[in-house]
Parts: structure tokens; C-alpha cells; sequence
């Protein structure tokens, strides 16, 4: 965690050891959804990370990940992480409940090709780039009233321009 309020002088002001590769990050209420490769559990994941006390985060949960995190974005208690085989197929979104963050927990998932990926959420919906297809547009993904709870992703629309 870095101080930026002087934009020419940041300042270090806590720290968390991933144990691992830390390749992306994004915060949502106070936590940080880290994605990487742990060398402890010997996989990659999601980690999540209470960041609420910057100069003393703390690791909360861990989740595996078929394979590399190129991006995450999160809203309402979900990450999403746009994950891919590093120079090869396949590739995809994975929804992970993070509602317990000591317990998160893939609920769903939607496959691709491509090996780089982007994900972002905006008002209810998923954005999913990869540079194979192009842009995936996921609705419904903000309430989750379509039994995706369940993993069910067949109520959710996809376009592929």
C-alpha cells in the first residue's frame, strides 16, 4: 500500500508478502482481490486481502484458478476474474462469490479463447475482452436473480461483435 496524497513523494505505508506472483489487483470495499500463482498451494488464485488497516493488511481467503489471472474486477460481493493459459487455450470468466472472504468460491464460469484478457463491471454488467473474439457483454450480472447463484449461466446473454 502506497500514499499517494503528495503525488511527488509516495510513501510505503504497509506491505502483504503474496508468497507467490502477484499479477493483478483490484479493491472494492476494503478488501483486495489479488490474482497469481501461489507457491504454497501450488496453484494459481485469488487472494483476498483486508486492506481496511493499510499499513496492516491481512490475508482473509484463497481460491484456486484453472490457471493464470490476466484481470479482475469486482461489484456486490463478486469478483470477477478473466483468467487464460498463458500462450494457449482455453480461457474465460470466472465469478467468484467473495460474500465470506475467508471462504471465497467459484459459482459460475464462462469459457473462451484467447490468451489475454480484460474484465471490467459497470451498472450490472460484465465486460470480457479477448484477443480472439473480441468483446464478450454479460447483463444481469449485477443482481444475480437469474439462478446463477447455483452456477447456472444459462439465463445470462453474451454478444460477440
Amino acid at each position: 500500500m502506497i500514499d499517494v496524497s503528495t503525488p511527488s513523494a509516495p510513501v510505503g505505508v504497509g506491505f502483504w508478502p503474496a508468497n507467490g506472483n502477484a499479477v493483478d489487483v483490484v479493491v472494492s470495499g476494503g478488501y483486495a482481490y489479488v490474482g497469481g500463482y501461489a507457491y504454497v498451494a501450488g496453484s494459481f488464485g485469488l487472494w483476498v486481502i483486508d486492506v481496511r488497516m493499510p499499513s496492516a493488511p491481512l490475508e482473509l481467503g484463497y481460491v484456486d484458478t484453472p490457471d493464470l489471472i490476466w484481470s479482475i474486477a469486482a461489484s456486490n460481493g463478486y469478483a470477477y476474474v478473466a483468467w487464460a493459459d498463458d500462450f494457449a487455450s482455453p480461457a474465460g470468466l470466472r465469478v467468484i462469490d467473495v460474500t465470506k472472504p475467508s471462504a471465497p468460491v467459484e459459482v459460475g464460469s464462462y469459457d473462451t479463447l484467447g490468451e489475454r484478457l480484460g474484465v471490467a463491471v459497470s451498472a450490472g454488467h460484465v465486460f470480457l475482452t479477448t484477443d480472439v473474439d473480441g468483446l464478450y457483454i454479460f447483463k444481469g450480472c449485477g443482481v444475480l436473480v437469474d439462478g446463477f447463484e447455483s452456477g447456472d449461466t444459462s439465463a445470462w446473454s453474451a454478444t460477440v461483435p
